[in-house]
């Protein structure tokens, strides 16, 4: 064999070595990551130990508590409640405290298995085990020579955890850091007075709001630039995933109008929308003054979300109300038109007659009626069905009751600006 042969061997044999050795290195997070979601299921604590390295974890893992707490108390002193701060001077301790105690070997199986912060338990509750949640579904992905990232999710949802390995020479990787990857927390009163811009006082859950220019509003109790009282009356959840919304309704009373609870005394309705976007509730839309509602100076109403479109959500503020004898039901529907919170228009019908000016002269009617919408009928909205019922009418001598209008279906559609009746009833 000659001289050159043997060199181009030699040469060749380096390479194929060198070659293994960067397959290997390439390799080795994937193979590091299998062997600690191994150890993880198993709860085999050695093996846990020799693959995570704890100072660093529960080091990340107590600079994030601390964060968590210290934005949830600025965001409460935001509100009001300066008294939060007091407490960030204690942060530090009270999540040492807690990451000493659950960042162990199996403290990490335990977070492993559930995906959630609550398997790190609290000063007043035991840690969740999430011996009984679902498996997770693991994923690899290296961003940098050094570090690469295993996320770990349930199955179809994108919570979770980030587990952050970092290479311990050219083949071995450790566990350096824990992200949990959370829906953020939803707005609270506080965040939702702040969105309207106003002055919230939490001792009082309440806040002081300046009625905005171009008010919906016509009472001049509710002057565009007046100074109201303002409560909130609930918050709600719409959609789901990407298409998650939260919708706040506030009601608010005039501040300068002293014992304010006559019968025509409406409150001045308004809110905020938000929709979820990446890590954060981002507002769609606040509006103080969408509308008027209720009486005797408080709303007295059932609320829930109706969809209306695709992520297209509203506030359906559902009452009954008498006048000369007639009974109605309404929904007002509060939600987006255009960029803005809007009263989208009330669906209004008739549930009973005692005025003896209809169908029933001698006696009362009743007419059990309930709204629906309608996805089918396509349009910028869907329709509102309203599906009323047969008219039946008691008589006052007698009691005897006979039907005098068979059930029938309206239909309201929105125009663009509001929902109108298309199929009203010929009396």
């Amino acid at each position: 064999m000659s001289s050159s042969t043997k060199i181009l061997i030699g040469v060749l044999c380096a390479l194929l070595v060198v070659a293994g050795v960067v397959a290997a290195a390439v390799a080795s997070p994937y193979l590091a990551v299998h062997r600690l979601r191994a150890a993880l299921i198993a709860g085999d604590e050695e093996e846990i130990r020799d693959r995570v390295d704890f100072v660093r974890v529960r080091e990340a893992m107590k600079e994030d508590v601390v964060r968590r707490m210290t934005e949830e108390a600025q965001e409460d002193a935001a509100g009001g409640d300066k008294s939060a701060l007091v407490g960030l001077a204690f942060a530090g301790g009270l999540a040492e405290r807690v990451i000493d105690t659950y960042v162990t070997p199996e403290g990490i199986a335990r977070i492993a298995r559930s995906g959630k912060r609550s398997a790190l338990g609290d000063a007043g509750s035991a840690p969740d085990d999430g011996k009984d949640a679902p498996p997770m579904d693991w994923g690899v992905h290296c961003r940098k020579w050094s570090q690469c990232v295993a996320e770990v999710r349930r199955p179809g949802e994108k919570t979770g955890l980030n587990l952050y390995l970092g290479r311990r020479g050219l083949f071995s990787w450790q566990l350096e850091r824990i992200v949990f990857v959370e829906r953020p927390q939803r707005p609270n009163e506080a965040k939702v007075f702040k969105s309207l811009g106003c002055n919230y006082r939490a001792r009082e859950r309440a806040a002081l709001c300046r009625v905005p220019a171009g008010s919906a509003s016509s009472g001049s109790a509710f002057a565009p630039g007046s100074v109201v009282f303002s409560r909130l009356v609930g918050i709600y959840d719409a959609g789901a995933g990407d298409e998650a919304r939260v919708l706040a309704l506030v009601e608010s009373v005039p501040t300068a109008a002293g014992d304010y609870s006559c019968h025509v005394c409406s409150v001045l309705l308004g809110g905020v929308q938000y929709r979820l976007a990446g890590d954060r509730w981002k507002v769609e839309a606040a509006n103080l003054a969408v509308t008027e509602g209720g009486e005797f100076g408080e709303l007295k109403a059932d609320v829930k979300v109706a969809e209306l479109g695709k992520e297209r959500y509203a506030l359906a503020i559902q009452g009954s109300t008498v006048g000369q004898g007639y009974e109605y039901s309404y929904a007002t529907l509060l939600g987006l038109r255009g960029e803005a919170l809007r009263d989208l228009g009330t669906v209004r019908y008739q549930t009973g007659d005692a005025s003896g000016m209809g169908r029933c002269k001698n006696g009362t009617s009743t007419s059990p009626s309930n709204w629906r919408t309608d996805a089918a009928a396509g349009g910028e909205l869907f329709d509102v069905v309203v599906d009323h019922g047969a008219e039946v009418c008691e008589d006052l001598d007698t009691h005897a009751s006979r039907t005098v209008a068979p059930a029938w279906t309206e239909r309201w559609k929105f125009d663009g600006e509001t929902y109108k009746s298309t199929s009203p009833r010929s009396e």
